[in-house]
């Protein structure tokens, strides 16, 4: 099994959550919003940084909103339950808040990708090393140094105290 062909564990670069995050793959944004929205306590959504407080199809809470967003997070209170960075192919759920995410797979909101992990997966999928690399300030390298790349971030990752 070569370097590419693994499913590596990376340490959360750029997401920042509660517990243990389950991976997940949204289909219908809006959807998850709200209903998450609506069975949490106290919900505070964040996108781009800015707080959002009109839930409505005219305000920003939209399939479209949601999408062109680059970083998206449902709080409960100071607890993130949801959220994603850069794509919402990217998102992620507390494990905390599971049932949730199993009400949305069941609706066909979203598909489960993979258990619970304090560290988010990312499997052999070059867009998502790419977006690592992006956010770790690197250009978009050519493919050959893209594998080099990819090495020398997994020892740093590995060499990086617990």
């Amino acid at each position: 099994m070569g370097f590419r062909d693994k499913v590596f564990r990376i340490d959360r670069v750029a997401f920042q959550g509660g517990d243990k995050q389950i991976p997940v793959l949204s289909k219908n944004y809006r959807s998850i919003a709200l209903y998450v929205i609506e069975k949490i306590e106290n919900p505070i959504v964040f996108m781009n940084r800015t707080e959002v407080k009109d839930f409505s199809d005219k305000g920003p809470l939209t399939q479209r909103g949601i999408r062109k967003c680059r970083n998206f997070y449902i709080h409960n209170s100071s607890e993130i339950v949801i959220g994603f960075h850069d794509h919402p192919n990217e998102m992620w759920i507390s494990d905390k808040y599971r049932g949730l995410a199993e009400h949305c797979q069941r609706q066909e909101w979203l598909k489960i990708e993979g258990p619970p992990s304090e560290r988010i997966i990312f499997k052999d999928n070059l867009s998502r090393w790419k977006l690592l690399l992006k956010i770790r300030g690197e250009t978009d390298p050519t493919e050959k140094s893209f594998i080099e790349k990819l090495r020398q971030l997994y020892r740093a990752i590995q060499s990086r105290p617990k």
